[in-house]
């Protein structure tokens, strides 16, 4: 949410969370006016009605919500925000080790069962090397770290 507020220059107050559901039960409630939420999560509230999508945060429109722009085809480019997890093992861990695990990983996300139930949450699953998540983790590090820095965020 701090995000989409400093690229669209935006005036809204940012109220954290600490998980759990009781942002989508504020917003239905009345007490706020948007939430920034996972498809995952979104998705029993969206197809019973309960909540509208206004925009999508990925590059391209969602297969679940054909009908939702991106945050680009609604007036706001350049906002891309992806939800992601990752498998990580201490520093300390053996070549030969991670290696065993990103190949035991890439085979199971590999599996149609594994891909059918991702997709039944809106989850999309991509396989990678040791180097490409730690370049990627290092990218969304400085990324958010700029976002954090500029709004002062803290930890309370």
């Amino acid at each position: 949410a701090e995000l989409f507020k400093q690229r669209a220059q935006l005036q809204i107050n940012h109220v954290p969370y600490k998980g759990g559901n009781a942002h989508t039960m504020d917003l239905m409630g009345g007490r706020l006016d948007m939430i920034m939420d996972t498809l995952t999560s979104a998705s029993p509230l969206l197809k019973s009605g309960k909540v509208r999508a206004l925009a999508v945060a990925s590059a391209s429109r969602l297969p679940e919500l054909q009908d939702v722009p991106t945050f680009a085809e609604a007036g706001y480019p350049g906002f891309e925000v992806n939800a992601w997890y990752a498998l990580y093992a201490p520093a300390k861990t053996g070549k030969d080790v991670l290696a065993r695990l990103n190949a035991s990983l890439t085979q199971v996300l590999k599996l149609p069962e594994v891909q059918e139930k991702f997709a039944l949450l809106g989850v999309r699953t991509r396989a990678g090397s040791p180097q490409e998540l730690a370049s990627f983790t290092t990218d969304e590090w400085s990324r958010y770290g700029k976002v954090i820095q500029s709004a002062g965020i803290r930890i309370d």
